[in-house]
């Protein structure tokens, strides 16, 4: 497996680049593709729960998920991982994306 390359990725800098991507599905999954891109360190096809707590605040840029907490960050990923492998697929991680930024603007 080699790393994605996803274009067109749109802005996740502000509350508002966040809530407008959450009011978008066609954004949402945009942004969720880059960020799986981003998580997917040993390009495995697959995100670990590890990746996703490590990776993902350093993905999104200005500090953005600062005040999401750890155990937000594990909620989120358990609640997506529908089969239970531990693992998220990409579009497992849609879910744990959204529900990462619903907390972050507070709608969670």
């Amino acid at each position: 497996h080699g790393k994605q390359t996803v274009t067109d990725v749109p802005p996740l800098a502000t509350v508002a680049d966040v809530e407008a991507v959450l009011a978008d599905r066609t954004k949402l999954d945009k942004a969720s593709r880059w960020v799986f891109s981003e998580l997917d360190t040993d390009c495995s096809g697959l995100v670990t729960l590890t990746e996703f707590q490590q990776h993902i605040r350093r993905v999104m840029p200005g500090g953005l998920l600062a005040d999401v907490s750890d155990a937000d960050l594990t909620a989120a990923f358990q609640h997506a991982d529908r089969n239970g492998s531990k693992y998220l697929s990409q579009a497992e991680l849609v879910p744990a994306v959204e529900r990462v930024l619903r907390a972050e603007v507070g709608a969670g």
